[in-house]
């Protein structure tokens, strides 16, 4: 966790030395606290130099038993902390109990309390199969007396062998450049979020030459900007995937049933800024929900679950030598964003969504 980095600069040497030296008494100061208390139930302050998805050892409840370092961010209008938090800490204290050369093929996650973020979680890891081939851990993530999530992770090894697996994909629309550091305006109540999104046009066309029926394809450059530790390997990078999609992917099927999704109720817009009313606006009708409130009213109203799927994981996981995930690159450049796609097909009985993941430089 301590890390000091040289830097040698023939200007304002004594600026960057100062910076430095904060740098380094603010992360002794997260080590004291964790190694002289580490059984503290008030999480850290995170900086942008912060590894969010840092966990710690907690020996003193036993073997495999971690606990977050830092805080974890609460969502505006949120009930617990941030849900793709919860996911990927759960699934870096997985990842500490498996070899390697092991890396996450699938996993599947059931939220039962919301999380406070004032005090620390602690992830209890089971190991209820460990092959030469697959793993598989099961992960409680717990605070005070509730357990907040429950998730089942399976690993598969990396292996030289050709795969004798069937695979299948399909391959992504023509994708525009991703964004500069200079996007569109962001509306205000997405300034905190810990990623970054940048909206594209939305597809509506046939869903064939020979079919009535019609399809619409909503796509999204989108990046986590924090630190993604290299020591991590490709599982930090996994995890931090793993943050993202509780962010985007979860609103999915609202998005495409057109059902209101903002983090704010509905009665409430009338009563915001004309500016932030004007955002609202804007976002609604580029996603078909109209611009009015009478016209949102009229939707369903509904409480969700879902189930992602990851295929390739070796390429996702293998992100390392792409410059999109890479935290020193999106630092120096900020040029590099994962792209997502939702494909809707307009069958009023069948409503199937794929979400398809590319990248780009």
């Amino acid at each position: 966790m301590l890390s000091f980095r040289l830097r040698t600069h023939v200007m304002n040497e004594n600026t960057i030395f100062e910076e430095r030296l904060k740098d380094v008494k603010y992360e002794l100061s997260v080590y004291r606290q964790v190694m002289i208390s580490p059984d503290s139930n008030v999480p850290a302050k995170a900086s942008p130099a912060s590894n969010v998805f840092e966990i710690t050892e907690r020996k003193d409840l036993g073997d495999d038993v971690f606990t977050n370092v830092f805080e974890q961010w609460l969502p505006p209008a949120g009930r617990g902390i941030y849900g793709g938090s919860v996911i990927a800490l759960s699934l870096a204290a997985a990842q500490k109990t498996v070899p390697s050369d092991f890396h996450i093929h699938s996993c599947q996650c059931t939220f039962l309390h919301p999380g406070s973020g004032d005090r620390r979680q602690t992830f209890h890891v089971a190991r209820i199969r460990q092959g030469s081939t697959f793993a598989t851990r099961t992960v409680e993530c717990r605070q005070q007396e509730d357990i907040i999530i429950i998730i089942t992770v399976s690993f598969t090894r990396e292996t030289d062998r050709v795969s004798e697996t069937v695979e299948h994909t399909v391959a992504p629309f023509e994708i525009p450049e991703p964004p500069g550091e200079q996007c569109e305006e962001r509306p205000e109540w997405t300034l905190t979020e810990p990623f970054q999104r940048h909206r594209i046009d939305i597809i509506d066309e046939p869903a064939s030459n020979n079919s009535s029926d019609n399809r619409r394809i909503f796509r999204q450059w989108f990046r986590f900007p924090g630190v993604i530790p290299e020591s991590g390997g490709p599982g930090a990078h996994l995890h931090a995937l793993a943050f993202l999609t509780d962010g985007y992917f979860i609103l999915a099927a609202a998005q495409l049933h057109r059902i209101w999704r903002l983090p704010f109720a509905l009665e409430d817009v009338p009563l915001f800024p004309p500016k932030v009313r004007s955002q609202v606006q804007r976002v609604n009708e580029s996603e078909g929900l109209g611009s009015t409130i009478e016209e949102w009213a009229k939707r369903p109203r509904m409480a969700m679950a879902m189930s992602g799927w990851f295929q390739k994981w070796k390429v996702l996981g293998q992100v390392t030598g792409e410059p999109w995930l890479s935290n020193e690159c999106l630092q120096k450049m900020g040029l590099y964003w994962l792209h997502a796609h939702k494909r809707e097909y307009f069958d009023w009985q069948k409503r199937p969504l794929r979400i398809i993941l590319s990248c780009k430089s």
